[in-house]
């Protein structure tokens, strides 16, 4: 299949997809498309999220007494505009890394697979899933464009109102329909992958997003 098929097949016939990628792996264009996707959103409101870091910088500043022109200044620098950009694609290598590691963990811990290579087929299974970024991505940048503001929700978060913080606002935030709709394809692909039964995928995909979505509501 060519990826255009590839891409076409996650988004209407997910399972056909995995099962291709059972038999062909592959997840290298997947990447690389949510890597561009995720930098050309992050420089089209690149403004915008300086502005807003700077607003948080300014709110920490003073809560902490410190300088808050010098925090300031220091944002408008071009190095933290290149920091921006790039922490961008780091952060969804991180991010497709670090959940698939903890999927492999709850894999291991709740009896393993009969397919080998786990986690690599983890990873795949997240790399694909993590493409609904792009849906995200066009709605999310010409409305971040629009209201000025990064702080732009697609799910019950987006109902309240005040500052887009605290213990509720976190939780309502994780909620949000891309990401559900996320750890359905992440899902799909991790039982098709490893064949396992699908109560054993989404314990092994969703239980470790819940218990990090966990500790950043007590964190918050």
């Amino acid at each position: 299949m060519s990826f255009g098929k590839d891409l076409i097949a996650l988004f209407l016939t997910p399972v056909r997809l995995y099962e291709s990628v059972r038999e062909h792996p592959r997840c290298r264009w997947a990447v690389i498309l949510i890597l561009v996707v995720l930098f050309l959103a992050t420089f089209l409101t690149l403004d915008i999220l300086i502005q807003e870091g700077m607003r948080r910088g300014a709110e920490q500043a003073a809560e902490r007494g410190m300088d808050a022109a010098r925090m300031a200044e220091m944002a408008d620098h071009p190095a933290a505009k290149i920091s921006i950009l790039l922490a961008t694609p780091v952060g969804l290598i991180v991010f497709l890394l670090g959940f698939s590691a903890a999927a492999w963990l709850f894999l291991a811990l709740t009896g393993g697979a009969p397919e080998p290579k786990p986690f690599a087929a983890l990873f795949r299974a997240a790399a694909w899933a993590k493409l609904v970024e792009i849906p995200r991505m066009i709605l999310w940048t010409p409305l971040t464009l629009a209201k000025g503001t990064p702080m732009v929700f697609f799910g019950p978060a987006a109902l309240l109102r005040g500052a887009p913080e605290g213990k509720l606002f976190t939780a309502l935030a994780a909620l949000d329909l891309f990401s559900i709709w996320y750890l359905v394809l992440f899902t799909v692909g991790a039982r098709t992958l490893l064949r396992i039964s699908t109560g054993r995928a989404a314990v092994v995909v969703i239980l470790p997003w819940a218990l990090w979505q966990g500790v950043r509501v007590f964190l918050a």
